[in-house]
């Protein structure tokens, strides 16, 4: 390795081991300022815009907010289920590289936490289906779809209301249910 590589390798250890130690614990205070905390968030969104974000729409502004809160901490409050399709015990090792039981299963998607769902045999259909408000797609895995409806659902969450949302997303696809 060249002399000055290592130098440099050095310089930056020593820097970062000393922001680590001293200017971290100094920045996770001056976060706490609802002012710095504002401006941190303003510096991020105008970075992601400089690196291509487009929020040139209210539905653009409405799918930014969505996603980035809703990575898998959203809590199902509403009970609606997407039908994603029907999986043979190898269809479903494909797609999600896990073993279903030995007989054909349908797997649900819960609408507000892509990571929340359910995979049921076939016989637990209509009791699960009677427990639960379901949408099912015309094709199988139609992840477009879903995502979809979902963001339409999040958009009018945001636009009327949580529960005229709900009322909204069930009534648009009621042919699907």
């Amino acid at each position: 390795m060249e002399k000055e590589i290592l130098e440099k390798i050095k310089q930056e250890f020593s820097e970062t081991k000393l922001w680590l130690e001293t200017d971290l614990a100094e920045m996770e205070e001056l976060e706490k300022n609802p002012i710095v905390a504002r401006y941190a968030r303003l510096v991020k969104l105008k970075c992601e815009l400089d690196h291509g974000l487009s929020l040139d729409s209210d539905d653009a502004i409405v799918r930014h907010a969505f996603w980035k809160y809703a990575q898998g901490s959203i809590k199902e409050t509403n009970d609606i289920w997407f039908l994603l399709g029907e999986y043979t015990p190898d269809s479903y090792r494909e797609c999600y590289g896990e073993t279903a039981e030995e007989s054909d299963v349908l797997v649900y998607i819960n609408l507000e936490n892509e990571f929340m769902y359910q995979t049921i045999g076939l016989d637990e259909q209509k009791s699960f289906e009677a427990c639960h408000r379901v949408i099912k797609s015309e094709r199988q895995e139609n992840w477009r779809m879903y995502y979809k409806i979902r963001n339409e659902f999040f958009a009018s969450c945001i636009n009327v209301g949580q529960d005229i949302a709900v009322q909204k997303v069930l009534n648009k696809n009621k042919k699907n249910q």
